[in-house]
């Protein structure tokens, strides 16, 4: 039985604003895909967007590390 390759999706990072944005010029070296995250937008709403994206959030911020929260 053969199994057909998977297809891999490119890694898309979220950069939330507290990551330097000079790390997305490493990022795309790298072959990532990069996005930033709205200036001022609340977690909520960054988490909210990670989900409907399908991205990988890349932070500082203290609070996604609650996993009762997020």
């Amino acid at each position: 039985m053969r199994h057909s390759p998977k297809i891999r999706q490119p890694i898309t990072l979220l950069l939330d604003e507290n990551i330097d944005r000079r790390s997305a010029t490493f990022f795309r070296k790298q072959k990532l895909s990069v996005r930033f995250a709205p200036m001022g937008a609340s977690d909520e709403h960054i988490y909210t967007e990670v989900k409907k994206l399908h991205v990988l959030l890349v932070t500082h911020d203290s609070d996604f590390a609650n996993s009762d929260s997020y």
